[in-house]
């Protein structure tokens, strides 16, 4: 009787899909970093991009160059990813539909941890760094700055799963718009 019973516990335990939770997030070491432009839109021939205000060592170990990207609509940034994860895809996706960030006038770049922070070698471990931005427009090699970046604006994707919605972006206003 107990060997059956021992059986049956077995075999219904197998038998149940359980829920498997992972603690890793495919936007484990990614930030993001929102802007929307007052007038809604830049005029042609102007870009956004995040540009690094100060190198904070000579010896940041994944990043050891100042970081310049360029801001782009949020879907191709924080949706189609440039790590072409699926898993990524699927949960921005989910995470983006109530975000006032997906509408026209928004902008935004994803940073992956050694761009947000200088990393510094120190035996075994690493010294962080953050580092500091601006927003800047550039127009045929001039280029505008338009806001710095506080710190509390560049966004763990990781720590705001499932709230997207809470992340806002810097507004600035493109000189003549």
């Amino acid at each position: 009787m107990r060997f059956i019973s021992l059986l049956v516990l077995i075999l219904t335990c197998f038998a149940l899909p359980l829920p498997v939770h992972s603690q890793m997030s495919p936007f484990d070491g990614s930030y993001a970093v929102l802007v929307k432009i007052k007038a809604n839109n830049l005029p042609a021939g102007v870009r956004l991009e995040l540009q690094e205000v100060k190198l904070p060592s000579d010896f940041c170990r994944f990043s050891s160059k100042l970081i310049h990207l360029q801001f782009q609509v949020p879907e191709k940034v924080l949706i189609k990813n440039r790590y072409q994860n699926q898993s990524w895809e699927y949960s921005a996706k989910e995470y983006s539909k109530n975000a006032s960030f997906m509408a026209p006038g928004y902008y935004a770049v994803v940073l992956n941890e050694g761009e947000r922070e200088c990393m510094i070698p120190r035996g075994n471990n690493y010294e962080r760094i953050n580092r500091s931005f601006r927003i800047v427009a550039v127009q045929k090699g001039k280029e505008t700055v338009l806001a710095e970046v506080p710190p509390n604006r560049v966004y763990s994707l990781s720590r705001m799963r499932g709230r997207w919605d809470e992340m806002m972006a810097i507004e600035v206003s493109y000189p003549n718009s």
